[in-house]
């Protein structure tokens, strides 16, 4: 029998105080804060692939005791799996749903269930009105995901609103929106039962995120608007990227989830992080001098690093606890506030540097990712740690000025 879930224990990880005794109700609010606490404190990472310390564990209690316990992170099958049972412990209607990654892929690429997400639905959309809304979660896609819910469409429309697709959703790191996704050979279209089945496959997309040597670029761009519009409007058009697709309607089982776990961790060239080395954590702050909210998402990709930064505005002087269960969370953050808060386009820049020796990846993981390397490293595999640095680097010990100034 596995061990119960510890749901103290998880807050206590993930930073959120609450006052002995007391109850809180599963609102949207509560939702958001979680979301991004459990972004901030727990790292997604690949390492236990990248040293080939595999199948992966995902019951409750293994990702318990690495992500709780030890203080580790994981990914998406343990990330998760540890949110899903948080969030039911909290009285949350969440669910597992498996998807098919489409990150970087080609319209013709098939794909396989090697991403895991959740569905939790809250009634009035956590504002206790009766009518239901469902929202997806994802503390599990590295680098590209949403660190709020995302609402979706309710079930009856599947998807079918003129012009096809969910508007636009702005979030505190980036814009998304949801389309048909109509691949018949990839489970689209509504159609046909199984884990693509039952009430349409929707893909999940990211607004593409501009390099920062282009920022200026595209704020002349944006500036141009006021006097000619439908030529800057052509300017700064988004340019969208698929993420991954999924059918809001399919909770997945427990066997499902264990197959498509065993895949991803084991598969020796078709599973993407058996092959990559990746780690990714949200960090952020309100800088009140410019009042301004900025999320950054700071991760590593075999030898690079990199920082995506996201910032719009938001006075905290001005801010309002989003709902009354708010004010029983004794050490809400202004961040925490915004977060829950509908803001304006984000602003989004991308800047990447090379990791130029093992100390300078050792170094970024404990000061950046909040990974020790040596209780990493334990085992006659830890040298394996360093295999996807460049092969001019990958025996440096020291390159030195790894971090942005």
């Amino acid at each position: 029998m596995s061990d119960p879930f510890k749901l103290e224990a998880y807050l206590e990880r993930i930073g959120l105080v609450l006052p002995p005794g007391s109850m809180l109700s599963p609102t949207l609010s509560l939702l958001t804060e979680i979301l991004l606490l459990h972004l901030k404190a727990i790292t997604f990472e690949n390492l236990e692939l990248v040293m080939q310390r595999v199948p992966i564990d995902i019951s409750i209690s293994a990702v318990q005791a690495k992500l709780v316990g030890q203080k580790r992170g994981g990914y998406c099958f343990e990330t998760n799996t540890l949110l899903l049972h948080a969030l039911r412990a909290l009285g949350y209607a969440a669910a597992p749903l498996l998807c098919r990654v489409r990150f970087m892929k080609s319209p013709q690429t098939a794909t396989a269930f090697t991403h895991l997400a959740l569905r939790v639905d809250l009634p009035g959309g956590g504002a206790g009105n009766g009518v239901k809304k469902s929202y997806l979660v994802d503390a599990g896609f590295g680098g590209a995901a949403s660190n709020s819910p995302l609402e979706l469409v309710s079930p009856d429309s599947s998807f079918s609103s003129s012009p096809p697709g969910s508007p636009p959703q702005h979030t505190m790191d980036g814009t998304y929106r949801f389309l048909p996704f109509e691949d018949a050979k990839l489970g689209g279209g509504g159609g046909g039962g199984g884990a693509d089945g039952g009430g349409g496959v929707v893909v999940l997309q990211v607004a593409k995120v501009q390099p920062a040597e282009a920022t200026a670029a595209a704020a002349d761009s944006a500036s141009a608007a006021a006097a000619a519009p439908a030529a800057a409007a052509a300017a700064v058009e988004r340019e969208w990227m698929d993420l991954y697709a999924f059918s809001p309607l399919v909770e997945a089982s427990d066997i499902d989830m264990e197959v498509a776990n065993w895949w991803s961790c084991t598969h020796p060239t078709k599973a993407r992080f058996t092959g990559s080395f990746f780690v990714s954590r949200v960090t952020g702050h309100i800088d009140a001098v410019r009042s301004v909210a900025v999320v950054e998402r700071h991760h590593i990709q075999n030898g690079t690093y990199g920082v995506r930064s996201t910032s719009y505005p938001f006075d905290p002087s001005s801010s309002q606890p989003a709902a009354e269960e708010d004010e029983k969370i004794s050490n809400k953050t202004d961040l925490a506030v915004a977060a829950t808060m509908t803001p304006p386009t984000p602003t989004s820049v991308y800047r990447t540097q090379p990791v130029k020796g093992r100390a300078d990846l050792d170094m970024l993981l404990l000061a950046v990712f909040g990974l020790d390397p040596a209780a990493v490293k334990t085992g006659s595999n830890g040298d394996l740690l360093y295999r996807y640095l460049p092969a001019d680097v990958r025996d440096k010990e020291r390159g030195g000025g790894f971090l942005f100034s």
